[in-house]
C-alpha cells in the first residue's frame, strides 16, 4: 500500500507477487488491480476488480467494494466502455446511500462527471468538476485541481471553447 500511495505501483506490483493468507486474497486483488491500472494494463485490472466484486459484498467490507467499483468505472472509463462502467458506478451509488458511506460523494460525484465528459456531454460535466475544482483549491489539494482542470480544459476544448480550454490548462 506504501508503495502504491508513493507512486511506484510497479515496486508495489512486485510485492504483492508474494504469497499472502487466504484471508487477505481480495486485498490483494485489489491492490494489484490499482497497481495495473496506475501502469496503464487497464484490461488486466477489469479483471482483478471484478474478482473481488465476485468475492466481497458490500455487507462484509463495504470499503473495499466500493473502491472496487470505483477503480473498475475508471478503467472502463479508460477503455471507452462507458455502458459497463455506468452500471457499476449505479451499483456503487446505491450502496453508499444505503450504507451512508459519505466518505465517497466527492469520488461518485467526480466519476459520474468524467462519464459525462468520456460520454461527450461536456456542458452537464463541466458543472460537477467546477464544483470540485473549488473545492480542490479550497483544500490546497494541488494534485486534484491540477486533474480537475485538465479534465475541465478537455471539456472545454471538446466544446469548440479554446481560449477557455488554454486558460485552464494554464492555470
Amino acid at each position: 500500500k506504501e508503495l502504491l500511495e508513493d507512486n511506484l505501483p510497479r515496486q508495489a506490483l512486485e510485492q504483492l507477487k508474494f504469497s499472502f493468507p487466504p484471508l487477505l486474497a481480495d486485498e490483494n486483488n485489489f491492490l494489484t488491480a490499482e497497481c495495473l491500472r496506475a501502469e496503464g494494463y487497464f484490461t488486466l485490472a477489469a479483471k482483478r476488480y471484478e474478482q473481488v466484486l465476485r468475492r466481497v459484498r458490500p455487507s462484509q467490507d463495504s470499503e473495499l467494494w466500493v473502491d472496487s467499483c470505483l477503480g473498475f468505472v475508471r478503467v472502463m472509463r479508460s477503455l471507452g466502455e462507458t455502458k459497463a462502467a455506468r452500471r457499476r458506478w449505479d451499483e456503487a451509488a446505491k450502496v453508499v446511500k444505503k450504507l451512508k458511506l459519505s466518505q465517497y460523494a466527492d469520488s461518485l460525484l467526480l466519476e459520474k462527471a468524467l462519464l459525462d465528459r468520456a460520454d461527450g456531454f461536456y456542458e452537464k460535466a463541466l458543472v460537477p468538476l467546477q464544483r470540485l475544482l473549488g473545492k480542490f483549491r479550497k483544500e490546497k489539494d494541488w494534485s486534484g485541481a491540477g486533474f480537475l482542470l485538465w479534465a475541465i480544459g478537455g471539456a472545454r476544448r471538446f466544446m469548440g471553447n479554446l481560449a477557455g480550454a488554454e486558460r485552464d490548462f494554464l492555470a
